[in-house]
């Protein structure tokens, strides 16, 4: 793709936010509906919850996991966003504990981890940039997922804190939000690797235009939307059914 003369680095791309807000939107939305259904036994939701939860959490939050490993190649300071993410997560676990509804490594425990691990290995991980690291880290990301997924590991790693924070979970953890490090970080390195193309400005001009302000303005706040929705959503819902 031919860089674009137009493109002004200190330009924001505003479509990379607008695709946030209209994810974080969808994460709202899911989440009522889930709550709708799994506590206030509203049938209506069920055939979404049912057949189609795992899908649209998983593209969901696949899609935001991406974009933040392209935001984070355009970060100055990784170190310091995953240090301030993972201070959101602990936060938002011992909240969870005491709500009954404890989140253990969820999407904002990955996410620092994964921006602070990035930051630390930055200066290697950009010497492979190119077509053949981004196919690489994504059939990673793959493998992870099919390997995780049939379980083929170490079964001593069960059931142990680490294996539990890497995707070798043997059911002794229970989260709300469970998004591991093995299965997952690939995926956001793969981001990092096509970011190199949007810190250049070699991308289309309509990434730096604003489609929709009300939504742009969501995407650039998903971490607050996303720690504060779920008590405010349950807040209402316990009014309205009492």
């Amino acid at each position: 793709m031919k860089k674009n003369k137009n493109a002004n680095l200190k330009n924001r791309i505003y479509l990379l936010d607008t695709i946030r807000g209209i994810l974080i939107i969808g994460v709202v939305v899911y989440h009522i509906l889930f709550d709708l259904y799994d506590l206030f036994d509203v049938s209506a939701c069920q055939f979404i919850i049912t057949k189609y939860a795992d899908f649209i959490r998983d593209f969901g939050a696949g899609t935001l996991i991406f974009i933040s490993g392209i935001s984070s190649r355009l970060s100055r300071s990784n170190i310091k966003r995953g240090i301030k993410a993972i201070i959101f997560s602990i936060l938002l676990s011992i909240v969870t504990y005491f709500a009954d509804c404890f989140i253990f490594f969820g999407i904002i425990h990955f996410m620092g981890t994964a921006m602070l691990i990035y930051g630390l290995l930055e200066k290697f991980l950009v010497k492979l940039d190119g077509i053949v690291a981004i196919l690489v880290s994504f059939i990673l990301f793959v493998i992870c997922i099919y390997v995780l997924d049939n379980s083929i590991y170490p079964k001593e790693w069960n059931d142990t804190v680490y294996g539990y924070v890497l995707g070798f979970d043997g059911g002794k953890y229970m989260s709300w939000d469970y998004f591991p490090l093995l299965r997952w970080i690939f995926l956001f390195i793969t981001g990092t690797y096509v970011g190199k193309y949007f810190k250049e400005g070699r991308i289309p001009g309509f990434f730096y235009k604003d489609f929709c302000k009300p939504i742009t303005f969501l995407g650039r706040y998903t971490i607050w939307i996303y720690l504060l929705h779920q008590p405010i959503v349950m807040g209402i819902l316990m009014i309205i059914f009492r």
